[in-house]
């Protein structure tokens, strides 16, 4: 019994096929991948405003004067830990701004925050009860 062998011009025609598939499929999926990114932040971006102005509703109804001041009590630039607890039910893990892992979220200061997508980095700021966009102004405009 006799076994056939692809033979070495075989083999380069299919490589050279999955290398131009590859190629040609490899953009849009760096695009797809971004645009997964953007809309988790936009989602988080949301919610986070959404529960900062739930807040403040509720502060006004019992007529309270208590501003949130901290959004959590996560330590600054250190993985793992949680992110908006104060006003938010579902946890965010943190990532460093080392590791800068994509499409997470880093602590980098007591009220500021930088999420990471593959192409850019950003920056985020709660002042006076309001969580804002404090990246140049092009990049915050994506968020809308």
């Amino acid at each position: 019994m006799k076994i056939k062998a692809f033979s070495l011009l075989e083999v380069l025609i299919v490589i050279i096929i999955l290398a131009v598939v590859f190629a040609f499929f490899s953009p849009k999926m760096i695009q797809f991948i971004s645009f997964g990114e953007k809309s988790q932040l936009k989602v988080d971006f949301t919610l986070i405003n959404s529960a900062l102005s739930q807040n403040r509703a509720k502060n006004n109804l019992l007529q309270n004067s208590i501003d949130l001041n901290q959004l959590d009590s996560a330590r600054v630039n250190i993985k793992n830990e949680k992110l908006f607890s104060n006003i938010l039910k579902k946890d965010i893990k943190s990532t460093t701004t080392v590791e800068k892992q994509s499409g997470s979220w880093a602590k980098i200061g007591n009220k500021d925050y930088i999420f990471f997508t593959k192409t850019q980095e950003y920056k985020f700021s709660l002042n006076d009860g309001f969580f804002e966009c404090i990246s140049q102004k092009e990049i915050c405009e994506n968020l809308d």
